[in-house]
């Protein structure tokens, strides 16, 4: 029980982790990792439906995946290419399914690997659901006149 309080603890971190590709459109206090899986997992869930697919999959999929930046933070894709981020994000993230009972680390490593490889409807629905939200904070914050994140709506 302790380690999975631990763990629950932990991913109160998302709550404090900014997304950091918006710093480079200039704005100085982003959404955090909590904040855009809140809306992400939303959307995945009625994308999915609208689908057909496996909506409890999808929304699982996109609660589970950004776990990891609790540990190693949110890198952007300039800082990306200079990082292997999925590496590290995949050894987080295998370290953090350590205290969690076997069923349900098995599932989130499962889900995890899923959605990573691209492979499966719900997978594909899931990246567009990331992607989606990533959008319409940037549409946001065009609204509020930060104009570098016009490229994140494209």
């Amino acid at each position: 029980m302790n380690d999975l309080v631990k763990f629950f603890f932990e991913l109160g971190q998302l709550k404090r982790v900014k997304r950091s590709g918006w710093w480079l459109a200039g704005i100085k206090d982003p959404e955090s990792v909590a904040e855009h899986s809140f809306r992400a997992a939303i959307i995945a869930r009625i994308l999915a439906e609208m689908e057909n697919a496996d909506a409890d999959k999808v929304t699982a999929m996109v609660l589970f995946h950004d776990i990891p930046e609790a540990r190693i933070n949110d890198l952007h894709k300039v800082g990306a290419r200079y990082i292997n981020f999925k590496k590290a994000e995949e050894t987080a993230l295998k370290e953090q399914a350590e205290r969690l009972p076997k069923k349900i680390a098995d599932e989130m490593l499962g889900l995890y690997y899923e959605m990573e490889q691209q492979k499966t409807k719900e997978a594909v629905i899931a990246k567009d659901a990331d992607l989606l939200e990533c959008a319409i904070q940037a549409k946001e914050y065009l609204e509020q006149n930060y104009k570098d994140c016009e490229n994140w709506i494209h």
